[in-house]
């Protein structure tokens, strides 16, 4: 069996440190937001910004803003072929 040199102490010791910076990295430190944390806040922005277009959308549409010019633009196309 191979022994356990301070080649391998020094390896298993840079791995570890590595991983410890990873996880700084991933999940922050000292109340900074990591990566993790900033992608939760980016979700959170997307599905606000998303629920007001579609609420917008529909507003349109209801009003019969976007259906009306719709179907306006329908015509004109059938009557310019």
């Amino acid at each position: 069996m191979a022994e356990f040199t301070e080649r391998h102490e020094t390896m298993l010791q840079e791995t570890h440190d590595a991983a410890i910076k990873i996880k700084t990295v991933l999940l922050g430190e000292n109340g900074v937001k990591g990566l993790c944390g900033e992608h939760e806040e980016l979700k959170h922005d997307y599905y606000d910004f998303k629920r007001r277009c579609i609420l917008v959308f529909g507003v349109l549409i209801g009003a019969g803003v976007l259906g009306g010019s719709g179907y306006a633009i329908f015509q004109a196309i059938i009557q310019s072929v």
